[in-house]
């Protein structure tokens, strides 16, 4: 057999495989998925126990020929409330320069993130603002500015005993993957990956489609 999806929208596809690898609490929002879950309470209750942290995050758009005094490109901060992480995006991708409208990244912290997360964008953006000020005064006046809210930015608790990935169903194949599988860092989306598809793999050998 295949999959049958039908987007919001209206749309409506049939797929050989289906692998899914979004924040486990968003699996758990489609309404099939679920409802195939829902015959399988073990793997039910290891997704439902995973958990992820929430933060916000806020750019600055500089016109060309903005110059962003700080030395460095990347940089962790642990002495404010609410801003962890800095970037100068421009200058870490490489493309520094006086032609090049220079962009800063902030990330909140995990506490900062939990406390206003059903807050709006308009009510948390100030106070970022007023954090990064105190953190990095005198910063040039932007063009522009961007916050977005992070609701499932880093698996906090990983799917217990860390699978790489879960087969929810054999035939049709549909494999679920992700950090939340492993742990949140880049070698844990791969080594997630890997196991992914060694499955799909499997699954489609053993269904007579690879």
């Amino acid at each position: 057999g295949k999959w049958h999806v039908s987007t919001q929208n209206g749309a409506e596809a049939e797929f050989d495989a289906i692998i899914l690898t979004m924040p486990v609490p968003q699996i758990l929002g489609l309404a099939g998925v679920k409802a195939l879950l829902e015959e399988h309470p073990a793997q039910l209750s290891l997704l439902q126990n995973a958990t992820s942290s929430s933060r916000y995050a806020l750019a600055m758009y500089f016109s060309p020929g903005t110059t962003l005094n700080m030395p460095w490109a990347a940089k962790y901060i642990t002495e404010d409330p609410c801003v962890r992480f800095l970037s100068v995006d421009s200058r870490k991708r490489g493309l520094d320069g006086p032609e090049v409208g220079p962009a800063l990244v902030v990330h909140t912290g995990v506490p900062f993130g939990v406390k206003h997360i059903d807050h709006t964008l308009p009510e948390v953006q100030p106070i970022i603002i007023q954090h990064l000020e105190d953190v990095l005064p005198g910063l040039p006046e932007p063009l522009s500015i961007k916050c977005q809210k992070w609701r499932y930015s880093q698996v906090h608790k990983a799917v217990s005993g860390s699978p790489g990935s879960l087969v929810v169903s054999t035939q049709p194949p549909l494999v679920l993957g992700g950090d939340a599988f492993t742990h949140s860092n880049f070698d844990g989306c791969v080594e997630s990956a890997l196991s992914v598809v060694s499955q799909v793999k499997e699954l489609l050998a053993a269904n007579g489609r690879l």
